[in-house]
């Protein structure tokens, strides 16, 4: 993650176009063909606001193009709070509103999401988005979960009260989607955070036995 060369800058547009024209192709079948440009760019990239902009500029012309079902999103920042609202403000201070058909973002929160403010802070978006852009974006949250030590069951059911709640506060303040992060536990530093139980040690990433938590 870094600001983009000039010959970045024809290298990336030539990507979004080519690659949007593969899904628009292998898709077809599909009514809407989401782009998320960028990935929880704040925790990684070495630039400012307007650089992360540039990518939305190159790309929105290029894949739009490309696929007439395209809808791009984006900055999907790593959590919501006062810093990620801060950066939102700054990329649509510098343009981005030009170059989003929806906002997106990791709603991630410590829980409990009433004591967090969750509410609040999804409305100070939504005040922000539109001023921003100029009129309401479609709110998208694609990546999301609490961390979930496991064992007795009130640790479990914690944990899945904390997802239904979140996701209703989410879909209730307007979002179109809440998407969870993991279908398993896998990995070890995200061990924890499947919607099931993997019980195939040997394999992190899509084991063939699985077994349901609370959430699910």
């Amino acid at each position: 993650w870094g600001k983009l060369t000039p010959e970045g800058e024809k290298h990336f547009t030539a990507y979004c176009r080519e690659f949007a024209a593969a899904i628009a192709a292998e898709y077809a079948d599909v009514s809407v063909h989401y782009y998320e440009i960028l990935w929880e760019p704040d925790l990684s990239f070495n630039g400012d606001p307007a650089d992360l902009v540039t990518f939305f500029r190159l790309a929105y012309p290029a894949i739009h193009a490309a696929d007439a079902k395209a809808v791009v999103i984006g900055p999907s920042f790593s959590t919501i709070g006062l810093g990620t609202l801060a950066l939102t403000r700054k990329m649509f201070d510098a343009g981005l509103g030009r170059y989003l058909d929806a906002y997106a973002i990791h709603p991630y929160l410590e829980e409990p999401p009433e004591a967090r403010n969750l509410i609040g802070l999804m409305r100070e978006l939504k005040r922000i988005v539109r001023e921003g852009a100029g009129r309401d974006l479609p709110l998208i949250g694609t990546e999301f979960s609490h961390s979930d030590e496991g064992g007795p069951a009130e640790i479990e059911r914690r944990h899945a009260e904390m997802y239904v709640r979140q996701n209703l506060i989410t879909l209730g303040e307007g979002f179109v989607l809440n998407l969870s992060f993991y279908n398993q536990d896998c990995g070890n530093t995200i061990s924890n955070r499947g919607y099931y139980y993997n019980l195939d040690l040997k394999r992190a990433y899509g084991p063939d036995k699985v077994g349901p938590k609370p959430q699910a």
